[in-house]
C-alpha cells in the first residue's frame, strides 16, 4: 500500500475516532448541566457545535490532501444552470427516499422498533421546535455530511474501489446510530447520498437534501 493510501486510511480512522471522542465528552458535560433545564435535544446541539470546527478541518484536510477524488462527474460537462438544476434533483431524490425509508422502517416494520430506537428518538426530539430544528435541521446535517461523505467517503476513494467508499462510508453513518432500525435506515440512506455526493461532487447537495429530510421527520413528530 502506498503512502497516499495509508494517509487516506489514517484520515478515516482520526477523525471518526476525533468525532466520536469530542462529541460523546461533549455530550456527557451538557447533559450533567443542561439536560434538566434545557432538555437533550439542547445538549445534542451543543456537542454537535463543539464537534463542528473539528469535523470542518478534517474536510478541508481531505480536500486539500486528495484533491482528485469526488470530481463530481456534472463539473466536466455540464453548463452552470444544467449543474444547478442536477444538483436541486439529487437534493429531491435524496430527501424524498430518505422520507420513504422513514415511514418504510418505522410504520411497516415495528418488529425493528426497540427499546433502543425509543430511546434514541426521544433523545433527539426531547426540546422545544426552534431548538429541534437548530440541532437537527441544521446543524446534525452540516457536521454529519462534512464527516461521512466530505471526509470519509473521500478518503476511502483514495485507498479504495469508489463504489465500495460509498458502501463504507454509509455502514460507519449507520454504525454510529447505535441501534437496528437506524443502522438500517441511516446505512440506505448513506448509499443513496454518497452515490449523490459522487455524481454532484458538491458538499451541499448531501447537506440540504439531509437537511430536509429531517425537517420533515421533525414537522411530522410534532404535529
Amino acid at each position: 500500500m502506498d503512502g497516499l493510501k495509508r494517509w487516506a486510511l489514517l484520515n478515516v480512522l482520526l477523525a471518526v475516532c476525533l468525532y466520536f471522542v469530542v462529541y460523546t465528552i461533549s455530550g456527557v458535560v451538557t447533559r450533567d448541566f443542561l439536560l434538566e433545564s434545557h432538555g437533550s435535544a439542547f445538549c445534542n446541539l451543543i456537542s454537535a457545535l463543539v464537534t463542528l470546527p473539528f469535523i470542518i478541518f478534517f474536510f478541508y484536510r481531505t480536500a486539500r490532501m486528495l484533491p482528485f477524488t469526488v470530481p463530481g462527474e456534472l463539473s466536466i460537462r455540464e453548463g452552470a444552470a444544467k449543474k444547478f438544476l442536477i444538483c436541486l434533483l439529487y437534493i429531491a431524490i435524496i430527501a424524498a427516499s430518505s422520507i420513504a425509508l422513514n415511514l418504510l422502517f418505522t410504520r411497516f416494520l415495528p418488529f425493528l422498533q426497540t427499546e433502543g430506537f425509543s430511546e434514541a428518538r426521544n433523545d433527539l426530539m426531547g426540546g422545544e421546535l426552534f431548538v429541534l430544528i437548530m440541532s437537527n435541521v441544521v446543524v446534525s446535517p452540516v457536521l454529519e455530511e462534512l464527516l461521512y461523505r466530505g471526509a470519509v467517503q473521500r478518503s476511502f476513494e483514495a485507498a479504495i474501489n469508489p463504489t465500495a467508499a460509498i458502501f463504507l462510508s454509509a455502514g460507519l453513518f449507520g454504525l454510529f446510530h447505535f441501534n437496528l432500525l437506524q443502522f438500517l435506515y441511516a446505512l440506505c440512506c448513506g448509499i443513496i447520498i454518497g452515490f449523490s455526493y459522487k455524481k454532484t461532487g458538491n458538499i451541499l447537495v448531501p447537506i440540504f437534501g439531509h437537511s430536509i429530510a429531517n425537517l420533515v421527520v421533525v414537522l411530522h413528530s410534532i404535529l
